[in-house]
């Protein structure tokens, strides 16, 4: 087999051994094989880069198609076309089946139409508009608040709203099957960090009774649906433990 994205087969060989053995370098060791021969960096040369070459020409032998990246024709839901063919999609989140609804289409087409395509800039600096204070007001009135705060995805709620609403004083207890968003949020604050096992309220309230008398304030993370697993908690008595 010949060599792959500037990785010679003896390259391919020595690295794959090296990975069977649990001796190829970390990612981070620096070395001098990073510099080409005009004293430049050279991607090719990383070991993160040869680990993953590696990986794919192993994966390439053996038949095997790489999961990721799968190019689908058209608006997917619960079923996506790929390769010409209509399969079932499991990777969708779209879990209320409005992707492409006619009236969403339509409300889009009119907010481009009077906005634009972007606002071109971030709310902080460019300014607000009104269709942001119209979703935000809607948001709160569905959930009976004060006010609602929209961000542009989930993973940018989490990263942001933990680290700013949680200090040193507090704690974060999320369950175990929690979305690497919220786990990354968590880290990233400056609050201690706890987690029980997934949907286990038993082990929830065993672990504030223990825990929560030593924070001052304590913020309990949970998922009304577990995307990957399909199932939720018991929401009011997870609730009333948080609340305790």
């Amino acid at each position: 087999m010949s060599g792959r994205r500037g990785l010679s087969d003896e390259d391919l060989a020595h690295l794959l051994g090296e990975m069977r053995a649990g001796t190829a370098a970390p990612a981070s060791a620096p070395s001098p094989a990073f510099v080409d021969r005009d004293g430049l960096l050279s991607f090719e040369n990383l070991p993160r880069y040869k680990e993953l070459t590696a990986q794919q020409a192993a994966a390439d032998m053996l038949g095997l198609k790489n999961p990721y990246h799968r190019l689908h024709e058209g608006r997917s839901g619960a079923t996506a076309r790929i390769d010409g063919r209509e399969v079932v999609n499991f990777a969708s989140y779209d879990y209320l089946g409005l992707n492409g609804d006619p009236r969403i289409t339509r409300a889009v087409a009119a907010a481009v139409e009077t906005w634009g395509t972007s606002v071109s800039g971030s709310r902080l600096s460019s300014g607000e508009r009104p269709a942001h204070l119209a979703l935000e007001r809607a948001l709160a009135d569905v959930y009976g608040a004060q006010d609602a705060v929209a961000f542009v995805s989930g993973h940018a709620t989490a990263i942001a709203a933990l680290p700013t609403l949680m200090g040193p004083k507090d704690l974060v207890v999320t369950d175990a099957f929690m979305h690497n968003s919220v786990v990354l949020g968590a880290q990233y604050s400056p609050a201690t960090r706890r987690t029980f096992p997934h949907n286990d309220l038993d082990a929830l309230e065993t672990m504030l009774g223990r825990e929560r008398h030593r924070f001052e304030r304590v913020l309990v993370v949970s998922e009304g649906l577990f995307s990957m697993d399909g199932d939720g908690p018991n929401l009011a008595r997870l609730i009333a433990a948080a609340r305790l």
